[in-house]
């Protein structure tokens, strides 16, 4: 996304000026327009965190020099980022501004309530008169409505709002632009003018007082439409914005029709509005959005697309953006919706893991193989399940030193459901957990990079520095992150250390996934590890997956933005130190048995009746369980005098030795000549999920070669095996996932037989 504003600014100000040394003025004054002296002024540039402070003279002025930045945050007193300072190109400017210094005003405007929909108000309209007579109980309020230009307002709705009563009294100004209120003393009043909310308020002690505001106001010329929840009107290059609404243009390609005669709905976060407007013939629509709200872009077929945040803006506010629409094809044709490799969204068979195996004291884990099917003389496979729990409490002490970097999603769709919130409170937490001697790095990203920083000292205070300034908005560039991340990972990188990039997104992005993953791949054998932290449900799974298994590092999944906080300082508290390197487990078994399938784990090798399974790093918090599966050939009794021999090989870091240990699992003969299974319905149902998922799994890389037979075949035999060992009724995930193979089979079906 790429966006411009112009606009002006009474409270919060956004000066676009030229990067480079920009000369800044400002003179504080108090409410009385007295200037106030010995406050202190503290500007912050975005991406660098470079500090410029200040201290406002006898006569509330001061001077900053801020060079070589190109956006800086203002804190003024107690008032933190009221003030923005941007900048375009390279040059000199020199700037000067008045600030109106009031602490309590600003208090009390962050009381008013954006959002009444939910609020029943009693409504009471005025007919009253400047003259009347005001009781000791009561206090007047007139409110004179007139242009910039000084010109009054007549026939202008105008309420005064009483939240604390639920009362909401109502008035429309007269010719000469006045509406006169009596209302109740000692009380607290929130001030509307049209559309626009909480324009200004009004508060009464004891007494009666009679109050005039004079409210600068240029209203709506355009007439619109309020159908349930959507407004619909048709603004144009020719509309004003108004004093309560922002005049925004939208630009909009993608799409089938290439963004001509799209429709675009602008969803009001925090309320249940929708804007809705139809682009014209060269793909452009104008919309009237309300300031101090934000607004996420939704399209029929792709939704949280991009942000307009504002928030900030007050005045007569102008806005330009360029959105890119990519229909989402499970959306756009959810009856032919058939997922390929990078479009398939399924959960880990471990996620439904219920219980916890049997964690160790004396050693950093556990890794148990049992036999989960008796073998008989019409076996046709033999199936084992191998768990592995991490010890809580070994190495405990033993922390290494952490060189992280966090490459951070910063895109639009981050603003929605409480994510960007969510984050910054996760991120507070892993600047509290920091150690001196660590060293992290933080990368922002939405289209491109937007912000990066690397962090040795002062660890929380930076944090929150970073903090304020996130402010999601534009598109979803993981790849160019990533990138950004690799190349500040690099320039520290240290084989003492944790050397680990954690990529948290709720998005696709925009690159190739195959591109991505042989970028992970390669960078891996440089000695840094990858994790990914997928949020809410719309994100590319497969591509994170990925990325975790390439880069030696785990996958975790925040569903919603509430488990953002534990999930992600989970993966980061996942980084401090490994239990075990460089672990290798390997399985040899009998002549009589065929290696099939491993569920669980990349098979590193199969050779010569052994099997290897590589893990480089062990990290803590492991409560696994995986499958292996082998075919029989004409297996008799005699299979019983060969176990299956398990050799376990790894580093200890407490240790600081290498450990090796073998174990033997017998194989158990049945005289029955049905199917006995050897473990309760928890084993069965994860194997089923996990056969399943790969059916999957392999029919979407079938269907995106557009080899439909093999993907008919993956789902087949997926829907046989289930049926073997669930031959009646199924448990429910499994029952769902059951019905979704199905009916994709069916899809794929009509496909070839050319339906």
């Amino acid at each position: 996304m790429k966006s411009t504003f112009l606009a002006f600014f009474l409270l919060v100000s956004m000066l676009t000026l030229a990067q480079g040394n920009i000369i800044y003025h400002l003179k504080v004054q108090g409410p009385n327009g007295d200037g106030l002296s010995n406050i202190q002024v503290i500007a912050v540039e975005s991406k660098t965190l470079a500090e410029v402070k200040g201290k406002t003279d006898v006569s509330g002025k001061l001077t900053l020099n801020m060079d070589n930045g190109k956006e800086w945050l203002l804190s003024v007193g107690e008032l933190k980022n009221t003030i923005q300072v941007k900048a375009v190109d390279y040059s000199i400017a020199e700037i000067g501004k008045t600030y109106i210094y009031d602490v309590e005003a600003f208090l009390r405007k962050k009381t008013q309530i954006l959002d009444r929909s939910q609020i029943s108000f009693l409504e009471k309209k005025q007919l009253v008169s400047a003259k009347d007579v005001v009781l000791e109980s009561e206090c007047m309020v007139i409110v004179k409505v007139a242009t910039p230009e000084g010109k009054p307002l007549n026939n202008i709705s105008v309420s005064v709002i009483n939240l604390e009563d639920k009362i909401k009294y109502t008035a429309k100004s007269d010719i000469n632009g006045k509406a006169v209120f009596k209302v109740p003393n000692q009380s607290k009043y929130d001030i509307d003018i049209e559309s626009f909310l909480n324009y200004t308020y009004c508060d009464f002690g004891k007494g009666s007082v009679r109050r005039t505001i004079d409210a600068e106001f240029v209203p709506m010329t355009i007439n619109e439409e309020v159908v349930n929840d959507t407004v619909y009107h048709k603004a144009n290059q020719y509309t004003k914005p108004t004093s309560s609404r922002a005049l925004i243009k939208l630009t909009i390609t993608g799409g089938k029709r290439k963004g001509i005669n799209e429709p675009v709905f602008l969803r009001q976060l925090n309320s249940s509005k929708v804007y809705a407007v139809t682009t014209n013939s060269l793909g452009i629509a104008y919309v009237l959005l309300p300031i101090k709200e934000v607004f996420m872009v939704d399209f029929n077929y792709q939704k949280s697309v991009d942000v307009v945040n504002l928030t900030y803006k007050t005045g007569l506010v102008k806005g330009e953006y360029s959105i890119y629409y990519n229909p989402d094809p499970r959306l756009e044709y959810p009856e032919k919706f058939i997922p390929t490799s990078d479009r398939l969204f399924v959960e880990d068979f471990n996620s439904f893991l219920k219980e916890q195996f049997v964690k160790p004291t004396d050693r950093p884990f556990n890794i148990k193989v049992k036999s989960m099917l008796k073998i008989n003389k019409n076996s046709k496979e033999a199936l084992f399940e191998m768990t592995l729990a991490t010890s809580s409490n070994y190495g405990k002490g033993n922390r290494m030193p952490l060189h992280l970097v966090l490459v951070l999603d910063k895109s639009g769709s981050m603003y929605g459901n409480n994510r960007g919130e969510s984050l910054k409170l996760a991120l507070w937490e892993i600047g509290s957990s920091l150690e001196e001697g660590d060293v992290v790095s933080i990368v922002f990203f939405d289209m491109g990079i937007s912000a990066y920083y690397t962090i040795n000292k002062d660890y929380l205070a930076v944090f929150e520095k970073i903090i304020e300034m996130y402010m999601p908005g534009g598109g979803t560039n993981i790849f160019g992150g990533l990138k950004k991340g690799v190349e500040l990972i690099k320039n520290n990188i240290d084989d003492s250390r944790a050397n680990k990039i954690i990529l948290l997104t709720d998005g696709y992005g925009t690159s190739e996934t195959k591109n991505i993953t042989d970028f992970i791949e390669l960078e891996s054998k440089e000695g840094i590890d990858f994790s990914a932290v997928g949020v809410g449900e719309g994100f590319n799974e497969s591509l994170l997956r990925l990325i975790a298994q390439k880069g030696n590092g785990t996958y975790y999944r925040a569903g919603s933005a509430a488990e953002i906080s534990n999930v992600f300082a989970a993966a980061v508290n996942n980084s401090f130190s490994y239990l075990a390197k460089d672990l290798k487990i390997e399985i040899f078994y009998h002549k009589k048995m065929i290696y099939s399938k491993l569920y669980g784990y990349p098979l590193k090798e199969v050779k010569d009746n052994q099997l290897s399974i590589n893990i480089n790093k062990l990290p803590c918090n492991k409560n696994e369980i995986s499958f292996i599966k082998f075919l029989l050939d004409k297996a008799d009794k005699t299979i019983e005098d060969e176990p299956l021999k398990i050799k376990v090989s790894y580093f200890d870091p407490t240790k600081l030795k290498q450990i090796e240990y073998e174990e033997e699992i017998p194989l158990m003969w049945s005289d029955e000549s049905e199917l006995e299974w050897n473990v309760g319905n928890e084993e069965k149902r994860l194997y089923a999920i996990a056969i399943l998922n790969q059916s999957l799994k392999v029919m979407a890389e079938a269907h995106g070669n557009n080899n439909t037979k093999d993907a008919i075949k993956a789902l087949k035999s997926g829907i046989q095996q289930l049926k073997e060992i669930f031959p009646e009724a199924k448990p429910k995930k499994v029952k769902a996932l059951f019905e979704e193979v199905n009916k994709y089979l069916l899809l794929l079906q009509r496909i070839d037989s050319g339906k």
